[in-house]
Protein backbone atom coordinates (compact mmCIF):
# COMPACT_ATOMS: atom_id res chain seq x y z
CA UNK A 1 0.00 0.00 0.00
CA UNK A 2 1.04 3.60 -0.33
CA UNK A 3 3.50 4.68 2.16
CA UNK A 4 4.35 1.24 3.58
CA UNK A 5 8.03 0.56 4.20
CA UNK A 6 9.20 -2.29 2.06
CA UNK A 7 12.57 -2.56 3.04
CA UNK A 8 14.72 -1.32 5.98
CA UNK A 9 18.85 -0.98 5.98
CA UNK A 10 21.32 0.92 7.82
CA UNK A 11 23.38 3.28 5.82
CA UNK A 12 26.84 4.79 7.18
CA UNK A 13 27.97 7.82 5.14
CA UNK A 14 31.67 8.34 5.37
CA UNK A 15 31.72 10.51 2.39
CA UNK A 16 29.48 13.49 -0.05
CA UNK A 17 27.80 10.22 -1.90
CA UNK A 18 24.18 9.70 -3.65
CA UNK A 19 22.45 6.82 -3.00
CA UNK A 20 19.12 6.03 -4.70
CA UNK A 21 16.04 3.76 -3.25
CA UNK A 22 13.54 2.21 -4.75
CA UNK A 23 12.76 4.63 -7.02
CA UNK A 24 14.20 7.66 -8.35
CA UNK A 25 11.97 10.98 -9.01
CA UNK A 26 13.13 13.48 -11.22
CA UNK A 27 13.70 16.99 -10.46
CA UNK A 28 11.54 19.48 -12.42
CA UNK A 29 13.75 22.75 -11.70
CA UNK A 30 15.90 22.04 -15.00
CA UNK A 31 12.96 22.04 -17.16
CA UNK A 32 12.11 25.22 -15.63
CA UNK A 33 14.93 26.77 -15.97
CA UNK A 34 15.28 25.73 -19.75
CA UNK A 35 11.35 26.86 -19.79
CA UNK A 36 12.81 30.41 -18.37
CA UNK A 37 15.78 30.24 -21.06
CA UNK A 38 13.01 29.90 -24.32
CA UNK A 39 10.94 32.91 -22.70
CA UNK A 40 13.97 34.99 -22.40
CA UNK A 41 15.45 34.20 -25.60
CA UNK A 42 11.85 34.63 -27.13
CA UNK A 43 11.47 37.95 -25.81
CA UNK A 44 14.91 39.42 -26.36
CA UNK A 45 14.35 38.17 -29.76
CA UNK A 46 10.96 40.16 -29.89
CA UNK A 47 12.90 43.43 -28.65
CA UNK A 48 15.53 42.71 -31.83
CA UNK A 49 12.36 42.70 -34.01
CA UNK A 50 10.68 45.97 -32.88
CA UNK A 51 14.31 47.37 -33.21
CA UNK A 52 14.65 47.90 -29.31
CA UNK A 53 17.80 45.78 -29.39
CA UNK A 54 20.51 45.24 -31.84
CA UNK A 55 21.90 41.85 -33.16
CA UNK A 56 25.10 42.25 -31.27
CA UNK A 57 22.79 42.74 -27.65
CA UNK A 58 20.57 39.96 -28.83
CA UNK A 59 23.49 37.59 -29.15
CA UNK A 60 25.47 39.05 -26.23
CA UNK A 61 21.64 38.37 -24.28
CA UNK A 62 22.08 34.84 -25.77
CA UNK A 63 25.81 34.09 -24.63
CA UNK A 64 24.63 35.51 -21.09
CA UNK A 65 21.85 32.52 -20.96
CA UNK A 66 24.12 30.02 -21.84
CA UNK A 67 26.55 30.77 -19.06
CA UNK A 68 23.88 31.14 -16.31
CA UNK A 69 22.15 27.63 -17.91
CA UNK A 70 25.84 26.09 -17.61
CA UNK A 71 25.48 26.70 -13.79
CA UNK A 72 23.16 24.45 -13.15
CA UNK A 73 24.11 21.65 -15.89
CA UNK A 74 27.03 18.51 -15.34
CA UNK A 75 30.06 20.04 -16.76
CA UNK A 76 31.58 16.02 -16.94
CA UNK A 77 29.29 13.07 -16.45
CA UNK A 78 30.59 9.46 -15.41
CA UNK A 79 27.86 6.63 -15.92
CA UNK A 80 28.08 3.13 -15.34
CA UNK A 81 25.65 -0.04 -14.95
CA UNK A 82 25.37 -3.28 -14.93
CA UNK A 83 22.65 -5.88 -15.68
CA UNK A 84 23.91 -8.67 -13.40
CA UNK A 85 23.91 -8.17 -10.82
CA UNK A 86 21.58 -4.67 -10.95
CA UNK A 87 23.62 -1.75 -10.09
CA UNK A 88 24.07 1.89 -11.05
CA UNK A 89 26.56 4.59 -10.50
CA UNK A 90 26.50 8.37 -11.96
CA UNK A 91 29.04 10.77 -10.90
CA UNK A 92 28.84 14.64 -12.49
CA UNK A 93 30.95 17.73 -12.08
CA UNK A 94 29.55 21.43 -11.64
CA UNK A 95 31.21 24.24 -11.96
CA UNK A 96 30.24 27.42 -10.07
CA UNK A 97 32.33 30.72 -10.70
CA UNK A 98 32.49 33.05 -8.01
CA UNK A 99 33.11 36.24 -9.91
CA UNK A 100 30.49 37.90 -12.58
CA UNK A 101 31.65 40.74 -14.43
CA UNK A 102 28.98 43.77 -14.93
CA UNK A 103 29.00 46.44 -17.75
CA UNK A 104 28.49 49.89 -15.96
CA UNK A 105 29.88 52.19 -18.89
CA UNK A 106 29.13 51.77 -22.52
CA UNK A 107 32.33 53.81 -23.25
CA UNK A 108 33.75 50.13 -21.78
CA UNK A 109 31.34 47.57 -22.98
CA UNK A 110 33.84 46.56 -25.85
CA UNK A 111 36.80 46.15 -23.53
CA UNK A 112 34.92 43.95 -20.62
CA UNK A 113 33.39 42.20 -24.07
CA UNK A 114 36.96 41.15 -24.85
CA UNK A 115 38.01 40.50 -20.83
CA UNK A 116 34.53 38.32 -20.49
CA UNK A 117 35.40 36.23 -23.65
CA UNK A 118 39.19 35.76 -22.26
CA UNK A 119 37.71 35.07 -18.70
CA UNK A 120 35.57 32.40 -20.40
CA UNK A 121 38.37 30.90 -22.67
CA UNK A 122 40.45 30.64 -19.26
CA UNK A 123 37.44 28.90 -17.12
CA UNK A 124 36.96 26.23 -20.24
CA UNK A 125 40.80 25.98 -20.70
CA UNK A 126 41.22 25.27 -16.93
CA UNK A 127 38.24 22.82 -16.22
CA UNK A 128 39.20 20.83 -19.98
CA UNK A 129 43.17 21.06 -18.40
CA UNK A 130 42.01 19.70 -14.53
CA UNK A 131 39.35 17.25 -15.25
CA UNK A 132 41.90 15.57 -18.25
CA UNK A 133 44.54 15.36 -15.40
CA UNK A 134 42.11 13.68 -13.09
CA UNK A 135 40.94 11.51 -15.46
CA UNK A 136 43.97 10.51 -16.21
CA UNK A 137 45.20 9.12 -12.94
CA UNK A 138 41.86 7.21 -12.79
CA UNK A 139 40.17 5.98 -15.27
CA UNK A 140 42.54 6.35 -18.26
CA UNK A 141 40.89 9.21 -20.44
CA UNK A 142 38.45 12.46 -20.45
CA UNK A 143 36.47 10.92 -22.20
CA UNK A 144 35.76 7.51 -23.46
CA UNK A 145 33.61 4.33 -22.74
CA UNK A 146 34.28 0.42 -21.57
CA UNK A 147 33.66 -2.14 -18.77
CA UNK A 148 34.89 -1.30 -15.46
CA UNK A 149 35.32 -3.33 -12.31
CA UNK A 150 33.71 -1.59 -9.03
CA UNK A 151 33.22 -2.93 -5.52
CA UNK A 152 30.04 -2.92 -3.90
CA UNK A 153 30.14 -4.13 -0.51
CA UNK A 154 33.43 -6.45 -1.15
CA UNK A 155 31.96 -7.32 -3.86
CA UNK A 156 33.21 -6.70 -7.81
CA UNK A 157 30.68 -5.68 -10.61
CA UNK A 158 32.07 -5.09 -13.56
CA UNK A 159 29.95 -2.22 -15.11
CA UNK A 160 29.38 -1.30 -18.60
CA UNK A 161 30.38 2.71 -18.37
CA UNK A 162 30.48 6.12 -20.75
CA UNK A 163 32.33 9.08 -19.65
CA UNK A 164 33.23 12.44 -21.02
CA UNK A 165 32.21 16.44 -21.17
CA UNK A 166 28.11 17.17 -20.70
CA UNK A 167 25.80 20.04 -21.26
CA UNK A 168 27.31 22.70 -18.88
CA UNK A 169 30.72 22.34 -20.95
CA UNK A 170 29.09 22.67 -24.47
CA UNK A 171 27.04 25.46 -23.44
CA UNK A 172 30.17 27.78 -22.21
CA UNK A 173 31.65 26.65 -25.64
CA UNK A 174 28.34 28.26 -27.52
CA UNK A 175 28.49 31.10 -25.19
CA UNK A 176 31.90 31.98 -26.23
CA UNK A 177 31.04 31.63 -30.06
CA UNK A 178 28.21 33.51 -29.73
CA UNK A 179 29.75 36.45 -27.62
CA UNK A 180 32.83 36.42 -30.35
CA UNK A 181 30.26 37.04 -33.15
CA UNK A 182 28.56 40.05 -31.05
CA UNK A 183 31.97 41.07 -30.21
CA UNK A 184 32.93 41.35 -34.21
CA UNK A 185 29.46 42.97 -35.05
CA UNK A 186 30.30 45.52 -32.24
CA UNK A 187 33.57 46.20 -33.91
CA UNK A 188 32.51 46.54 -37.11
CA UNK A 189 30.07 49.02 -36.26
CA UNK A 190 32.38 50.54 -34.72
CA UNK A 191 34.50 50.97 -37.73
CA UNK A 192 31.71 51.86 -39.85
CA UNK A 193 31.13 54.57 -37.51
CA UNK A 194 34.24 56.45 -37.59
CA UNK A 195 34.64 56.14 -41.37
CA UNK A 196 31.37 57.59 -41.40
CA UNK A 197 33.07 60.40 -39.85
CA UNK A 198 36.46 60.71 -41.46
CA UNK A 199 34.20 60.54 -45.06
CA UNK A 200 34.29 63.93 -46.71
CA UNK A 201 30.88 65.53 -47.17
CA UNK A 202 29.77 67.11 -50.27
Amino acid sequence: MKNDPIGEKQVQLTNDKHLTFVTTVNSLFPMVLSLIFYVLFGFFVLLTLLKKFSLSSLLKSLAILFIILSLFQPWWMFISSSAIPPAERTTTMYVNPGVMIKTKKKTYALLLSIIGIVLLCILLSSFYFVTTKLTETSIGAVQGEGVLTFSFESEEVNMQSSWGFHTGFYFIVIAIIVAVIALVLDIRTRVMQKKKLLSPRN
